[in-house]
């Protein structure tokens, strides 16, 4: 029986942005692995995303744990106490010692560990992180300053199993016999307050009154603190006071502890100081050593250092004081900041000491995800031998080891990480690791200071000595999100303000400072109306698939505004799986498209986008870029409704390389440049001869149905890095990831005009675009009719430039010494890839004769096994073709193909279902005098032609013979026949062993009628810029 939920819990739980919650929600049936695939993607996805700017924990993001992935399939548990064995061998014990030896070691400990010599340390790794260590050292601290039984007191030595049952029952009679006739058992905790929150948490939780609780019960209005710090009369503060308070560097205020403890110590009351070490918001160090022997005198003159006390049956000696470092992150890497001062590499910092060198330190904490980037929560907790209480209880003894520690079962993975990170990490690569980061932490400072110079904002912009955190003011709730920003109320002159931080790890370097500050200034300038409100409004039309509702803008995007056609016309977009229509778009007309271009002139000429820094323009592309990955699901849905996509190709293709093509071009932005060159002086006098590179201007983006988003980003994302304004007419067939791209330029905050979308049939739209006289650049992607018509409507409007991307007929050459399977697999994909609509799609296999059977066989058997469907169905391979009139066209090249001759080995034909699928199909024997040899059909049709055996001279002229040049690929083992024949191959693009292998940072384009002009790579950026020459006389 079981019961059910009394709301749906996605009504009631807070959403989680770019989220699908509902693929998480686990029915009685579980989940099948592709939805645990999809649920697991869409976690990744996100959580990577955010670790790429994740700069605001102290978390370091940089390790490496991989090599440690095949323990997490063993249940690996260190229950119990650290140097003890017992009968559970599935344990690290031996790991976790050697890394406790290695921290003992690094904080000038007595070691190693010996039950015997109560100096040598005691420790253990903590599955919570530090916030455990810290409730075990006050739990321990309160137990051993009320006299409960350590292990000292009862000479123990190797842990029997009788003796630890006779301590267990020992102490529990005296807890509870013991007679609280006076507060020399009662331990009073003092803690700063910047001290981390989980220190109150463990004082409430163990029932450790602080000085401020007993204050204002017991002496009320006898405080002895005074009006320096900003208190009344014998009011009572509830933390200790840190140096300056809010507007101070965050230390303890050592005057301020002292004058504290004093009080209660000459009452006999007994102290539990914690010190804070790097853990605080603001990073602050305590000074221990200084603080810590002005404590030791004053305890010492109340007799408090050493004291008799009874506890139940027993009188012991014990010190009436217990001083905790909470050094979460400090402890971790300020050692090799001492050893970076004392070899004269730094003279940072003065007052290092901490840890075990000073006699009065009684247990020390750190912890494993922050310095050490453990990809979980853990730490280590280190007290001495002869501090350590002994178990409260013998009910552990079934796992054969006393239970020390704080935990019941406790991770044995933790040790793994730990030893993983220390041994990778000797002590010189920790060394200038620390001084690196301690320089980055002074640049992010001395950076966020220029910066509210720069815009005349007080950001309140402050860094502690030695701090890897620099404090300003809080932003906007996108940026804490974004960057992964913590916030906290600090209290300056008794007003709050809300502060946030940058927390400098290992992780961080200038570029991420950098595309932080530049996100930064964007916004602030923003915030004060430079680019005008942020708030967007449109009509939306909402389309439900794959398990989600996507509201997409179905209007036209003019001057940073959704309108309507001047003429009010739509027309209808179609899902090719359906065959049914999904929504009515806004239907451009030439009005429209004059006034997108008048919008894109006047912010190219008057607007903020022609005054703005370079850089500042590529903060603005990374924002947008981060908005597509933030809706790179549901992008992928639309491009698998509007398109056919097939889901998973779309969310890595389609969407997945646009988002990373926008933040390739955005570190870009601030690296273009001109040059200085040598010229003959005209003496007496010299002269000076520069270049610079600069917009166009106005652009024109057309792009094809194919690849909808894709295409608009290799495209658009070079033009808006070279500092252009754009109209994009996207293909009519496929204008809905466009629109929600529009969506998306807007929310990321470009300047009204820079970004302008108008949907509309190509033979008006964008004719009317290549006609427009104050266009100055048209980008095409299309086919080579269509192109050859834009570049004479360029020469004969205004001779503007022009980029064209054409068709194909890519040749792709199969020797007999290639690698058979690899050839067959890529082969496959070279030709079927994106249901063969694809620009650089292998139009032609030429197949060396001794192979040849062999290889069509394999072919025919791969291609039986794609499955054609539904194309967000997880589990398909080949979707619909993206709309009628296309596959109609694929029937008849098909048709055509079996009339000249040709011969149909499989496929050919319509898929005997609902939507626009066509069957993979295979032709061999195809003759070079064939329209399948020389047209393409941009479809799922494989032309394969045999040449003959080492005629390598013969495949390359029948590959050449076309007057297409876009891509072209070779497959052979013989690397001087590769050589040889990317020589001669005549396409802008030579695949060797593979195929389809584009990247962001390698230029794109074709040879002859594949056009000409680059897309990708640093050379599409010249399409977009033009150079001018400055000459100077002096």
């Amino acid at each position: 029986m079981v019961s059910p939920p009394s709301i749906d819990p996605l009504s009631v739980y807070p959403k989680v942005a770019g989220v699908d919650e509902a693929l998480y929600q686990v029915p009685s049936t579980g989940l099948s692995s592709l939805q645990r695939h999809d649920a697991n993607s869409c976690t990744l996805a996100r959580t990577r995303r955010y670790q790429v700017e994740h700069i605001g924990y102290q978390t370091n993001q940089a390790m490496d744990y991989a090599p440690l992935r095949n323990y997490l399939d063993i249940h690996l548990n260190n229950a119990g106490d650290p140097f003890t064995e017992n009968n559970n061998q599935t344990n690290t014990r031996w790991i976790e010692r050697n890394v406790l030896d290695y921290f003992a070691s690094l904080w000038n400990a007595k070691w190693p560990h010996d039950w015997a010599d109560p100096e040598t340390y005691w420790g253990y790794t903590l599955t919570m992180g530090a916030s455990e260590g810290n409730i075990h050292a006050l739990w321990n601290a309160r137990d051993y300053l009320q006299g409960k039984t350590d292990h000292q007191d009862c000479g123990h030595a190797a842990a029997g199993r009788e003796s630890r049952t006779m301590l267990a029952d020992d102490s529990m009679q005296g807890s509870s016999e013991l007679e609280l006739v006076e507060h020399s058992l009662y331990p009073i905790a003092f803690f700063s307050e910047e001290s981390h929150y989980s220190i109150a948490k463990a004082a409430a939780m163990i029932n450790i009154p602080t000085f401020y609780q007993v204050g204002v019960a017991e002496f009320p209005g006898q405080c002895p603190l005074g009006a320096k710090y900003a208190l009344k009369p014998g009011e009572w503060p509830r933390e200790v006071p840190s140096k300056g308070g809010g507007a101070g560097p965050g230390s303890i205020d050592g005057d301020a502890l002292c004058t504290l403890v004093e009080f209660f110590a000459s009452r006999k009351y007994p102290v539990i100081v914690v010190f804070n070490y790097g853990s605080t918001f603001k990073g602050a160090y305590d000074e221990v050593e200084a603080v810590g022997i002005r404590l030791v005198a004053i305890l010492g003159r109340h007799g408090m250092l050493n004291r008799a006390i009874t506890f139940g049956r027993q009188r012991v000696e014990r010190q009436g004081y217990w001083i905790h470092v909470d050094g979460a992150l400090g402890a971790s890497y300020m050692p090799f900041l001492e050893m970076a001062r004392r070899n004269g590499m730094t003279e940072l910092g003065a007052d290092f000491t901490f840890d075990f060198r000073l006699p009065f330190v009684s247990s020390i904490v750190t912890s494993g995800h922050k310095w050490m980037g453990a990809p979980w929560p853990c730490g280590i907790f280190m007290t001495r031998t002869k501090l350590l209480l002994m178990p409260p209880s013998d009910k552990a003894d079934y796992i054969g080891t006393p239970d020390t520690t704080l935990a019941g079962s406790r991770n044995g993975i933790t040790p793994l990480l730990l030893w993983n990170f220390i041994s990778t990490h000797p002590y010189e690569r920790q060394v200038k690791t620390v001084l690196r980061c301690m320089e980055l932490a002074e640049y992010t400072f001395q950076s966020l200071t220029k910066l509210q110079q720069d815009i005349g904002l007080d950001l309140w912009v402050t860094r502690s000595p030695l701090s890897l955190a620099v404090l300003f003011k809080e932003p906007k709730y996108e940026i804490m999100r974004t960057f992964s920003l913590s916030g906290m109320t600090i209290y300056v002159n008794g007003v709050p303000r809300r502060y946030c931080h940058v927390y400098v790890m290992e992780s961080i370097n200038e570029e991420k400072i950098n595309r932080f500050e530049d996100f930064v200034r964007i916004v602030v300038l923003k915030n004060r109306g430079a680019f005008g409100s942020n708030g967007i409004e449109y009509d939306t039309v909402t389309i439900s698939a794959n398990s989600r509702v996507i509201k997409v803008p179905h209007q036209m995007l003019i001057n940073g505004r959704f309108v309507d056609s001047v003429e009010g016309k739509t027309y209808e977009t179609v899902n090719p799986t359906t065959e049914e229509p999904i929504c009515k778009i806004a239907a451009a007309c030439a009005k429209d498209v004059d006034m997108a271009v008048k919008a894109a002139k006047d912010a190219f000429e008057k607007g903020e986008w022609g005054k703005m820094n370079a850089r500042d323009r590529g903060a603005l592309m990374y924002r947008l870029a981060d908005l597509m990955e933030h809706h790179k699901e549901e992008l992928a849905t639309l491009e698998s409704v509007d398109s056919g996509a097939v889901y998973t190709l779309a969310l890595k293709t389609h969407i997945g390389f646009s988002i990373d093509t926008f933040r390739y071009f955005a570190g870009w932005c601030d690296k273009i440049h001109g040059q200085t060159i040598p010229i003959n002086n005209a003496r007496p006098n010299q002269n000076l001869c520069i270049t610079k590179k600069e917009p166009i201007g106005v652009c024109g983006i057309v792009v094809p149905w194919n690849y909808p988003l894709m295409m608009l980003a290799w495209k658009m994302a070079a033009c808006l890095a070279a500092g252009n304004t754009v109209v994009l007419k996207p293909a009519e067939v496929t204008p809905l990831t466009s629109l929600k791209f529009a969506e998306l330029t807007v929310k990321a905050g470009f300047p009204p005009g820079v970004v302008n979308i108008i949907p509309g049939k190509g033979r008006l739209v964008g004719q009317a675009l290549v006609d427009n006289m104050d266009v100055r650049k048209i980008g095409f992607t299309g086919s080579t009719e269509v192109g050859k018509q834009i570049m004479k409507s360029c020469a004969v409007s205004n001779a503007k430039k022009v980029s064209l991307e054409l068709g194909g007929k890519s040749p792709l050459i199969i020797f007999g010494d290639c690698d058979l399977d690899k050839a067959v697999r890529q082969g496959l994909q070279a030709v079927f890839f994106n249901k063969g609509e694809n620009c650089i799609a292998a139009g032609r296999l030429f197949v060396e004769r001794c192979i040849h059977d062999a290889f069509v066989t394999r072919m025919v058997e791969e291609v039986k096994k794609m499955k054609i469907g539904d194309p967000l169905d997880r589990s398909t391979a080949h979707g619909p073709q993206n709309h009628r009139a296309h596959l109609e066209k694929l029937l008849a090249y098909c048709e055509e193909g079996v009339k000249e001759g040709a011969t149909l080995v499989y496929g050919g034909k319509r898929v005997d279902r609902k939507g626009f699928f066509m069957e993979p199909t295979i032709f061999t024997n195809v003759e070079d005098h064939m329209m399948l040899a020389r047209e393409e059909s941009f479809g799922p049709v494989m032309i394969i032609s045999i040449f003959e055996n080492g005629d390598i001279d013969g495949a390359l002229r029948r590959a050449n013979s076309t007057e297409y040049g876009l891509a072209s690929g070779v497959f052979t083992k013989d690397i001087s026949k590769a050589l040889y024949v990317s020589d001669k191959l005549e396409a802008g693009t030579v695949f060797v062993n593979t195929y389809n292998k584009t990247d962001v940072a390698a230029p794109f384009g074709g040879f002859k009628q594949s056009g000409f002009g680059k897309d990708l790579g640093e050379e599409a950026l010249h399409e977009y810029l033009k150079t001018k020459v400055v000459t100077f006389e002096y």
